[in-house]
């Protein structure tokens, strides 16, 4: 008898620190950011499952509508550990999809860039906000939401001038045409969206500030917008270790079983 209840006390600490994770996001969890924030929860200890998606070019309406051909998109796809390279194109499913079939304790979105509306001479806050509430409307509407859901916001460019304004760095061909895109990211813009996505996604999920977490000097990126290896892995390393020592989960600050609220979308910070 005394065997049995160590055994069952044993399963059950065991399975307190059994924690799912699911993280999505666009471009920059397709590349260097995505592959080391999806290792670094590999390697905790407390994390039994974790999943990584990442669509190039996606926005909160890209893992919300209900039409199949608005989730596809042809720039980069990845789904990890599932796939060990990405894919040029790829189809999401419905975020509220995602977290009733995985059941994760722990939501991540690092979503930004791509609603900023960068190359824009006024660019337009109620587009930031709508595509904020369209992940926050999935996370709602699902049948099994995560006890703790974290957003990571955009960070730096290197792209700008000592005024933070936006600078093409784009190379030229010897007729003189720039070579690829020029995103217009700046300075102001990307605070200005950090902030916006702050105070809509209050009570609701962590924000975790990626232009607190990393200083300026440490961003070098290829366009303005997408970091090198270098950056990215150090951005992925920075970005879990801010959620880890927030996160109740991922640090073994509970010992209770991982529940999924159906009342609330997160643990609020």
């Amino acid at each position: 008898m005394k065997l049995f209840t160590l055994f069952l006390i044993t399963l059950l600490s065991i399975d307190s620190w059994a924690t799912k994770v699911l993280q999505i996001g666009d471009s920059h969890t397709v590349g260097a950011f995505g592959n080391s924030l999806y290792k670094e929860l590999s390697l905790n200890s407390n994390v039994t499952s974790a999943r990584s998606i990442g669509l190039a070019s996606a926005n909160g309406i890209h893992y919300s509508s209900h039409d199949a051909a608005q989730r596809t998109l042809n720039y980069g796809y990845i789904d990890r550990p599932q796939m060990t390279a990405a894919a040029a194109q790829g189809t999401v499913d419905q975020l509220s999809t995602m977290l009733n079939k995985d059941k994760p304790d722990v939501l991540i979105v690092e979503l930004a860039d791509n609603f900023a509306d960068y190359r824009e001479s006024a660019p337009s806050d109620a587009f930031v906000k709508n595509n904020i509430q369209k992940i926050l409307g999935q996370i709602q509407a699902s049948n099994s939401k995560p006890s703790e859901c974290f957003w990571v916001g955009p960070t730096w460019t290197d792209w700008v001038d000592e005024n933070g304004l936006p600078v093409d760095n784009r190379k030229s061909t010897k007729e003189g045409k720039k070579i690829g895109t020029f995103y217009k990211k700046s300075t102001l813009r990307a605070q200005q969206v950090a902030s916006l996505i702050k105070n809509e996604i209050s009570g609701k999920c962590t924000f975790i500030d990626s232009l607190k977490i990393l200083d300026k000097t440490e961003v070098k990126t290829s366009d303005g917008i997408h970091c090198n290896q270098a950056s990215g892995t150090l951005w992925g390393q920075e970005a879990y270790k801010e959620i880890a020592k927030t996160s109740h989960l991922l640090s073994g600050k509970t010992k209770t079983n991982p529940t999924h609220n159906t009342t609330s979308s997160a643990t609020k910070k």
